[in-house]
């Protein structure tokens, strides 16, 4: 029996396993309970890294609104009949609030910019792996099947996730098309793509099996970041949340009692 798939449900690469008759039935269904997997492992990468960012920055709005406030009552202090000796000190009041303010601007901006640029810290690099992982899975089942390298490369690009891996493969299906190899001659690479050129460069025999091992290589480095990654997000977020807010006490309360306690060592001289 072949699988099928109406037109408004499945991927691009599932549907084409299946159509490969009732011989490829298996290899759908691992396809398909991979891409769970891999589905899993990304939204726990993405709710662990929104997460930190949300704790950091309600930290710093509450550190500067904090900081805002006590600044205020401590302005007020300066403008009694008897303010404190300690006026040199009185400049944090101004600007630690502002320092606060920025610190909390840039928390919040340059985590949409960085989500929207793909180079969250920890959570990119997972993410890479795990669109690896997938896009070599979808090319090593492709060419099981008999897809050519363009046929094979577009329908992974459709299932990519990750803007660099999906260009990567339009850019490999395009160069094939034009009677290159898939990887350039002169390619300069960083990172994961590296690797993977690396591992499919030499696929001149069995092409399909160098993919199959390049998607299971992603998937172990993937596993490995996750972990990292979920382990040390949560600790990171919470020190810098907790930092912030030690801050705006710190540099508020704490100039206020320094004060308090100097006004009344003068009070008992006199």
């Amino acid at each position: 029996m072949v699988i099928q798939f109406p037109d408004d449900r499945g991927d691009a690469v599932a549907k084409r396993l299946a159509a490969a008759g009732d011989a490829a039935n298996h290899n759908v269904i691992e396809w398909m309970t991979a891409q769970q997997e891999r589905t899993m492992m990304r939204r726990r990468a993405t709710w662990c890294a929104v997460g930190g960012w949300v704790l950091m920055a309600a930290a710093g709005v509450v550190s500067c609104v904090v900081a805002t406030v006590m600044a205020g009552v401590g302005r007020e202090m300066l403008t009694e009949p008897y303010p404190s000796p300690n006026v040199g000190l009185a400049s944090s009041l101004e600007v630690v609030p502002v320092l606060l303010g920025v610190t909390a601007a840039a928390i919040i901006l340059g985590g949409i910019l960085a989500w929207w640029g793909e180079w969250f810290p920890g959570w990119s690099r997972t993410i890479s792996a795990i669109d690896w992982s997938s896009v070599s899975d979808a090319v090593a089942r492709l060419i099981a099947v008999g897809c050519t390298y363009p046929e094979a490369f577009r329908l992974a690009a459709k299932v990519a996730r990750n803007r660099h891996s999906r260009s990567w493969l339009r850019a490999a299906a395009d160069r094939v098309e034009h009677g290159e190899p898939p990887i350039a001659t002169a390619s300069i690479q960083r990172g994961d793509t590296a690797l993977l050129e690396s591992l499919v460069e030499p696929a001149q025999h069995e092409p399909a099996r160098h993919w199959s091992l390049a998607a299971n290589h992603f998937l172990e480095v993937a596993t490995r970041r996750l972990v990292l990654f979920l382990q040390s997000m949560p600790m990171i977020s919470t020190l810098i949340a907790g930092l912030l807010v030690w801050i705006a006490i710190a540099s508020t309360l704490g100039w206020m009692w320094r004060s308090v306690r100097v006004l009344m060592q003068d009070l008992g001289m006199s």
